[in-house]
């Protein structure tokens, strides 16, 4: 499965990681480019930008601080639904895949998820 992946802070570089280390196939972004050397050095994509990603990949996981309205956009004119999860945890648990998601939705979409 292709996810796309916005934002490298604490937590974000360590569930990217995660998800390559369980086969997924990750496209990644970040505002500085340099965090995503080590990934790039992987054979890790970096995206062009947040909404080329978000258009691009039916799953987009977004660890930004404020997603903007172009991002909701982007996902809503693909006919996809925006999920909002507070994310608790530190990077030892992020790294052990223990992490605790209390999530929001808009609505549910086709799929059951929301």
């Amino acid at each position: 499965m292709e996810i796309g992946f916005l934002g490298f802070g604490t937590l974000g570089k360590v569930m990217s990681m995660n998800l390559l280390h369980h086969g997924f196939k990750v496209t990644i972004w970040n505002r500085t480019l340099s965090k995503c050397e080590e990934f790039v050095a992987r054979g890790v994509s970096v995206g062009k930008a947040p909404t080329a990603i978000v258009e691009k990949y039916k799953y987009t996981i977004t660890m930004l601080s404020d997603p903007s309205a172009t991002l909701f956009k982007a996902i809503k004119a693909k006919g996809d639904y925006f999920l909002k999860a507070l994310i608790l945890g530190s990077k030892k648990p992020t790294k052990d895949g223990q992490l605790v998601i209390l999530a929001n939705k808009d609505k549910v979409n086709k799929d059951g998820v929301g």
